[in-house]
């Protein structure tokens, strides 16, 4: 069982560009392209949502399974709106711990 657990870990750092389906935990290696950001030069997936090669569920490279049916783009502007309300709210109501 601790090997089994060291070999999928070693798998998933020596492929920085692969993310495990979390409805199967099947590792899924995604295609990637070079980008200059900030004068440094970054891989990202061409395309970040992908189905599962072995259960064919929906999954995102970077949300995982958070917004099925959604872009990156659409989900990121719900959970913003989210946190702009979470943040007035505690803002409001919440106290500053004492010193």
């Amino acid at each position: 069982k601790t090997l089994e657990k060291y070999k999928r870990l070693k798998f998933d750092k020596d492929h920085p560009y692969s993310r495990r389906c979390p409805d199967c935990n099947v590792p899924n290696l995604f295609e990637t392209k070079s980008i200059v950001k900030n004068n440094k030069q970054l891989c990202i997936p061409c395309n970040p949502v992908t189905n599962c090669m072995k259960c064919e569920k929906e999954f995102c490279f970077y949300h995982s399974c958070a917004h099925v049916g959604m872009t990156c783009a659409e989900y990121e502007k719900d959970t913003t709106d989210d946190n702009d309300l979470n943040t007035e709210f505690i803002n409001t109501f919440a106290k500053k711990c004492p010193k």
